[in-house]
């Protein structure tokens, strides 16, 4: 056995955690417009069948907000600013290099999860740069954020680790907490997985490019 070595970390996918500043008044602020989306979402559908996927669905401004969603929203401002300093300071993280170029936020919207079947399968964000998540509402056993390692694809093998640590996990999840804000860069897959308790589970989802 060598005893002469080098074993080093090559390629890294980076899952950026961080507080947002004033988290609390900018949830304050958010939760009664989001419930409102949501009700006029309802009172659009007349259909009772269509209703009953409604309510059992994960719901989403994505379907009804579709594009830009919650983009122009005035209410959803100072979460996106933070979305940018935040952006900001992954990129310096990062060292990349964007020129004169500028971090715009280009897609913006909200997601409510309350059944204990309630779940995100595993997917990525194409033609986006960074994607993540900041977390409005959320309680004890709400439903799991999941990172996913990008090269697990290309894997001919699945091994077995004795013991999981950093340059062998091939997933890696936290629980949501409010105020939260989880970034990664988008060809990362990610997933939400299901509760273990029932509650509520508010979340924004969104994208940001440089331009």
């Amino acid at each position: 056995m060598s005893q002469n070595y080098q074993l080093h970390t090559v390629f890294p996918s980076c899952l950026y955690v961080a507080e947002v500043e004033n988290a609390a008044q900018i949830n304050k602020a958010m939760l009664p417009y989001i419930y409102e989306m949501r009700e006029q979402d309802r009172a659009n559908i007349k259909d009772p069948e269509m209703l009953s996927v409604f309510e059992n669905e994960v719901w989403s401004t994505y379907f009804s907000h579709p594009g830009i969603g919650l983009l122009k929203e005035p209410w959803t401002q100072e979460l996106q600013r933070a979305i940018l300093e935040n952006t900001e300071q992954l990129v310096n993280l990062l060292q990349l290099d964007f020129g004169k170029r500028k971090p715009r936020v280009t897609t913006l919207f909200a997601n409510i999860h309350e059944e204990l079947y309630h779940r995100h399968d595993a997917h990525t964000h194409p033609g986006s740069m960074f994607s993540g998540s900041y977390f409005v509402k959320t309680y004890p056993g709400a439903g799991r954020f999941r990172l996913i390692n990008p090269c697990r694809a290309l894997q001919f093998h699945e091994f077995k680790f004795r013991e999981d640590n950093e340059l062998n996990v091939n997933e890696v999840s936290l629980d949501p907490v409010a105020g939260r804000l989880v970034m990664f860069q988008s060809h990362v897959p990610h997933a939400v997985d299901r509760p273990t308790a029932r509650g509520e589970r508010v979340a924004i989802a969104f994208n940001v490019n440089y331009e």
